[in-house]
């Protein structure tokens, strides 16, 4: 636990936890600064590039981060509107954080199922980024390791600093009832697709968060979003029903 500041009067000591991790840093907010100002504030050291860093922060926008649960003494702070010292938050007191929102995959709800030259994947549309990427381990499962073109290879510039393999050309993607050719990078990620801006752009792809829909406006079709684990749910269902259909098919030869 951090000594408590001595002497200014508006300097607080706040603790922020993600996995584990903590993150301490000292603000200096007005007589009057109340909770919602602390959050802000909080946000503020959160989006910094080092932060991010030691977190593996991967974010959409500033909505991830606003789940955020102030305690001082015990005492949860709910009311933005409220000022620090009436909230019993004396000068120089520590104020520990409690992030929900930055688990990224597990309370993301920007994920969709697809498929990637007809082989299953899990999407994840990624606002932030300019280019569309399919990663190195589904490259190998679809077979076009070989077929990459390594003249461009890069590191990705953010927190994750995942490396870029190359391109790879003309790959067809189902996303719902639509289907286009398109180009990837591939990238050496955890995530099957990225769904870059680049795409979205040339799609007219629309993604209404509230709703928890991707409209495509070139195909005029809807897709449903979800949760990272909602979709890897999915995924495995759709292979067990594919391996009981393979299965099926085998017993029926065999009885010929």
């Amino acid at each position: 636990m951090p000594r408590h500041v001595n002497g200014a009067g508006s300097t607080y000591v706040i603790i922020i936890k993600v996995r584990g991790k903590p993150l301490t840093f000292q603000i200096r907010l007005p007589p009057n600064g109340t909770v919602g100002d602390l959050k802000r504030e909080c946000i503020r050291q959160l989006k910094r590039p080092q932060n991010r860093r030691l977190f593996i922060i991967k974010t959409i926008g500033v909505s991830c981060f606003t789940d955020l649960q102030l305690k001082s003494q015990g005492r949860i702070l709910n009311d933005d509107s409220k000022p620090l010292m009436r909230s019993c938050v004396r000068s120089g007191g520590t104020v520990e954080v409690d992030v929900k929102c930055l688990q990224y995959g597990v309370n993301s709800m920007l994920h969709f199922l697809c498929k990637v030259n007809d082989v299953d994947a899990i999407g994840f549309v990624d606002c932030g980024c300019a280019i569309s990427t399919i990663s190195s381990n589904l490259a190998e499962t679809l077979g076009l390791k070989k077929e990459i073109d390594r003249r461009f290879t890069y590191r990705v510039d953010g927190p994750s600093g995942d490396r870029v393999l190359g391109s790879l050309h003309h790959v067809k993607l189902q996303i719902g009832d639509a289907v286009f050719y398109t180009n990837f990078d591939v990238m050496e990620s955890e995530d099957d697709v990225w769904l870059g801006l680049d795409l979205m752009y040339r799609e007219g792809i629309c993604v209404d968060v509230l709703a928890m829909t991707m409209a495509i406006r070139s195909c005029n079709a809807q897709v449903k979003m979800m949760t990272q684990r909602a979709a890897a749910d999915g995924l495995n269902a759709l292979k067990r029903e594919q391996n009981d259909q393979d299965s099926g098919t085998s017993d029926h030869s065999e009885c010929e």
